[in-house]
C-alpha cells in the first residue's frame, strides 16, 4: 500500500466555518454578514469537497481523464515521478460550489437530505458574488444563517469525523449558536408556534376587555407610541391587532436602493406590530407574513432625497 492520499479539504471546510461562526449574530452589519455568508458557504463547499475526495479526488474535477488527475492527486503513488511543473496542468479546475454539492450527495445521505438547505446557502453566496446585497431580503437570508449554520457543523462533524467545537471559539460560543438555531427551527411551521403565543395574550384582552381604566390605559399608550419615531428605527403607523382585533402600533421600514449621491426611496413594508390592549408583540417576517401585516401598510410611497457632503473645515 501507498501513501495515505491527504484530503486538505477537511481542514480548509473547519477554518471557514469557524470564520463564519465568529461573525454569525442576530442582527448582523453589512460586514459581519458578508463574513457570515461567505465563509459559511466556502466551509460547506469545502467539506462537501471533502466526501468526494474522500471517495476519489479526481471526482473533483471539471475534466476527468488519467492525465488531468494522476499528476496532482496521485504522484506519490507513480513508479517513475516526473519533474515538479509549476504550470496550470498541474493544478487543474476543480467543480464549483453546485456541482460539489451535487457530487456530495450522490455519497452522503446527509447532504442529499438537506440539498435545499445547502442551495439556499450557495444562492446568497452567489448574490453576494455577482449582485448587489441589497437584492437579498436580508432578514430572512440573515434568519437562515443562524437557523441552519449549528445543524449543518453537526451534520458534517458526524460524516467527516471531526469535533464540532473545531468551529467555534469556545463551548459557550457553541451553545449560544445552538440555542439560537434551535429557538428558530420551533418557528419553522409559525403557524403551530404562535397558537400558544395568541391564547395567551388572548386571554389577556378578555381580562381588560370590561376594564374602563385599563381600556384607557392602553389606548393612551398606544397614542404614545404612534407619536414616537426614531430615525433608522422601524416607524410606527396605526394598525389593528391580529390577536385582539383592537387598535395596535404596526411598524414599518422604507424600502431604500442607495446610490453615489442620494437614496431613492421605493416603498414600505411592514417589520412587526404592538399592541398594548393585549399586550402581544410580534416582529419579524415569519409574524409579517402569516398575519399579512404588509396590507395594513398605508399606500406605496416613493421619493429621492440627495446625500449631503459633509462641510469642510
Amino acid at each position: 500500500m501507498g501513501e495515505e492520499l491527504h484530503n486538505p479539504f477537511i481542514e480548509d471546510g473547519i477554518y471557514c466555518l469557524r470564520r463564519a461562526s465568529k461573525a454569525l449574530q442576530d442582527k448582523m452589519d453589512r460586514d459581519l454578514f458578508y463574513d457570515a455568508a461567505i465563509y459559511y458557504a466556502f466551509g460547506v463547499e469545502k467539506l462537501c469537497k471533502a466526501i468526494v475526495h474522500e471517495i476519489n479526488p479526481v471526482f473533483l474535477l471539471e475534466k476527468d481523464g488519467f492525465e488531468n488527475g494522476v499528476l496532482p492527486f496521485y504522484r506519490h503513488r507513480l513508479i517513475e515521478r516526473p519533474p515538479i511543473k509549476l504550470d496550470k496542468d498541474n493544478k487543474p479546475n476543480l467543480v464549483a460550489f453546485k456541482p460539489s454539492l451535487t457530487r456530495a450527495a450522490s455519497f452522503s445521505q446527509a447532504v442529499k437530505d438537506n440539498m435545499d438547505r445547502f442551495t439556499e446557502l450557495a444562492d446568497i453566496r452567489g448574490t453576494l458574488a455577482h449582485r448587489s446585497w441589497m437584492e437579498l431580503d436580508r432578514e430572512r437570508a440573515g434568519e437562515f444563517l443562524m437557523r441552519t449554520f449549528a445543524p449543518t457543523v453537526e451534520l458534517f462533524a458526524a460524516e467527516l469525523e471531526f469535533d464540532v467545537d473545531e468551529c467555534y471559539e469556545s463551548e459557550d460560543h457553541w451553545e449560544r449558536l445552538k440555542e439560537m438555531s434551535d429557538h428558530l427551527l420551533a418557528q419553522e411551521n409559525y403557524g403551530e408556534f404562535v397558537k400558544e403565543i395568541l391564547a395567551k395574550h388572548l386571554a389577556i384582552w378578555e381580562a381588560r376587555k370590561d376594564d374602563a381604566a385599563a381600556l384607557e390605559k392602553s389606548a393612551g399608550a398606544t397614542a404614545a407610541l404612534l407619536r414616537k419615531m426614531s430615525i433608522g428605527r422601524p416607524y410606527p403607523t396605526e394598525g389593528i391587532c391580529p390577536c385582539c382585533k383592537q387598535p395596535a402600533v404596526l411598524f414599518y421600514q422604507f424600502s431604500e436602493i442607495f446610490g453615489r449621491d442620494e437614496v431613492a426611496i421605493t416603498g414600505s413594508y411592514a417589520v412587526g406590530v404592538g399592541c398594548y390592549y393585549c399586550d402581544i408583540h410580534l416582529m419579524g417576517y415569519r409574524a409579517v407574513d402569516h398575519f399579512k401585516l404588509n396590507d395594513q401598510v398605508g399606500g406605496p410611497f416613493q421619493g429621492t432625497m440627495t446625500i449631503d457632503e459633509p462641510a469642510g473645515d
